[in-house]
């Protein structure tokens, strides 16, 4: 699977299958952002399957945001947790 991204920003969670390539028109031209009302353990990109893993997931030219500012600001929460 291969999905191209336009310049812009993207505002949400995204669950992809393995071996997927996301492709964006470059760093800092294409975002993908947390959601406002997203709460603290969030996760931005994940494998539809994580606890089999992650296998093959390719990202090229997208900025991610965790906009870690939402709900008057959020502490991380570690791992690949925003």
């Amino acid at each position: 699977v291969e999905v191209h991204f336009s310049a812009g920003t993207y505002v949400g969670q995204i669950e992809v299958p393995s071996n997927c390539r996301l492709i964006g028109e470059g760093e800092d031209i294409t975002y993908l952002k947390m959601p406002d009302d997203a709460p603290a353990g969030a996760i931005l990109l994940t494998n539809r399957d994580h606890q089999a893993g992650n296998e093959g997931i390719y990202v090229k030219g997208i900025t991610f945001d965790w906009n870690k500012d939402r709900q008057g600001g959020l502490r991380a929460a570690g791992g690949i947790q925003s």
